[in-house]
């Protein structure tokens, strides 16, 4: 269920844990892992989420930036936040993190390339 916290705090207090929970975040910035943030759609808060219900899963979209963010991880520029993600998964190994890289790669607007 997903993807905004208090829609999906008030769907588990009425109806039980889910066995999936969705958030999204970036890897330019890892906003809404480690804490709260609003992007106008509802608060999106992976740590959060598992905190609300240990041991549920949770789907992690990932977006890697487009081009630019490509070319920042080849870069090593987001080696840290690579790091940081890692280790937010292993911190939580009570839970089942899926991690969806690179989701909606095939949007135009995030200007990937289909060659280098």
């Amino acid at each position: 269920i997903g993807q905004d916290f208090d829609s999906i705090e008030t769907y588990t207090s009425q109806y039980g844990r889910p066995i999936v929970y969705m958030s999204y975040t970036n890897l330019t910035t890892l906003s809404g892992v480690f804490s709260p943030i609003d992007y106008g759609s509802g608060i999106q808060y992976a740590q959060g989420l598992l905190d609300l219900q240990p041991g549920a899963a949770l789907n992690l979209g990932l977006w890697l930036g487009g081009l630019d963010g490509l070319k920042s991880i080849v870069a090593g520029d987001l080696d840290s936040n690579i790091l940081r993600i890692s280790e937010f998964a292993t911190s939580n190994l009570d839970s089942k993190i899926y991690l969806r890289i690179g989701y909606e790669f095939d949007n135009p607007q995030f200007n990937y390339q289909t060659s280098p």
